[in-house]
């Protein structure tokens, strides 16, 4: 039988996102013969873990539980630096590590997200011999300034991640990943994203954006993102409308500081979130307001006076700003210490 494998990772704060997603998941790929979902519990509560078992069974799936505790012990005992106080960013590439073989392949999924289509190809999908696919990142290029990857190079976006589980033991990929963070640098803004892009350079394959897609390409002209990055390091315009005709994987990310489960949202997504939350079971949460720190209000502000390319040179003119700011913090300051 063929089974569609997946891989989470959440703490009971993200237990209602994470479950949402998950039904998301069994909603849309009724197609699938068998569906496995592996999900480090990082500290669930009982009920939650209840919630999302009887979920399984309703569709006929199922949802195996790894301890982070388990895993955690073994990044203690390889020496690595702590990422703002906890190993948690390093959970999923330790959880392939201890995966059987038989496996094959598992697709990760960041909990902040919608499933939208079938995942099922992705467990035939070619890897060109490499050990992870990802699709490309769409804010990207001050980490190509600060990591010395050419305007022209790939980088990929650590939301989503296909993990060819014997491939990823064979070629050492936490091996060589850990080495780096120990030996050469630890602390990194997007931590495990970098890490999978500078150790895995040039061995990681392209990803279909349509199992990515964010709000970036719903509220912004596809022609701006071709011109600022070109077709060969991302995708060519035919490429984002492809994906958004066929969205597999709507990656909600935060929005002017906003998630489609905050109270009072902007954010693009928020009629898709409220559509499988009214099916899960949790309809009933109560929205909380999102953060209303100054740049926030600022961006607001700007998104609904300003045209729409203007804010999009604005943002990313700011965002570069941001994370170099932070990189520069984050080379002078223990990771434990660093707050964004």
């Amino acid at each position: 039988m063929s089974v569609l494998n997946v891989l989470y990772q959440h703490d009971n704060n993200y237990a209602v996102f994470g479950g949402v997603s998950i039904l998301s998941l069994f909603e849309n790929n009724r197609d699938a013969e068998d569906i496995c979902v592996y999900m480090i519990d990082m500290g669930l509560e009982q009920s939650s873990k209840d919630q999302y078992a009887e979920m399984a069974r309703q569709y006929g799936r199922r949802v195996c539980f790894i301890p982070a505790e388990d895993i955690v012990r073994q990044v203690e005992g390889m020496g690595l630096p702590k990422y703002r106080g906890s190993y948690a960013t390093y959970l999923k590439l330790f959880a392939v590590e201890m995966l059987p073989d038989t496996v094959g392949k598992i697709f990760y999924l960041d909990s902040d997200l919608l499933v939208e289509g079938s995942l099922s190809a992705l467990m035939d999908f070619d890897m060109q011999g490499n050990a992870v696919a990802m699709a490309r990142d769409g804010l990207s290029l001050a980490f190509k300034d600060i990591y010395g990857f050419a305007r022209e190079e790939a980088y990929y976006c650590g939301g989503t991640i296909l993990f060819d589980v014997a491939a990823w033991k064979q070629q050492r990929c936490l091996e060589r990943i850990t080495a780096y963070a120990r030996d050469v640098r630890g602390a990194f803004f997007a931590a495990d994203q970098d890490l999978l892009n500078i150790v895995l350079k040039n061995q990681i394959t392209k990803l279909d954006l349509k199992y990515d897609f964010t709000y970036i390409h719903t509220i912004y002209p596809d022609r701006l993102f071709v011109k600022r990055y070109g077709e060969k390091a991302y995708y060519s315009a035919a490429e984002i409308e492809a994906a958004r005709q066929n969205t597999a994987v709507l990656h909600f990310m935060r929005f002017l500081g906003e998630s489609p489960w905050n109270s009072n949202t902007l954010h693009p997504h928020k009629e898709r979130f409220d559509h499988y939350l009214a099916l899960s079971p949790w309809k009933d949460y109560e929205r909380q307001e999102p953060r209303n720190d100054l740049v926030f209000r600022l961006e607001r502000i700007l998104y609904r006076v300003v045209p729409r390319s203007w804010f999009f040179s604005i943002f990313m003119a700011y965002y570069r700003h941001y994370v170099i700011k932070a990189d520069r913090k984050l080379c002078t300051a223990p990771a434990q210490d660093i707050v964004f």
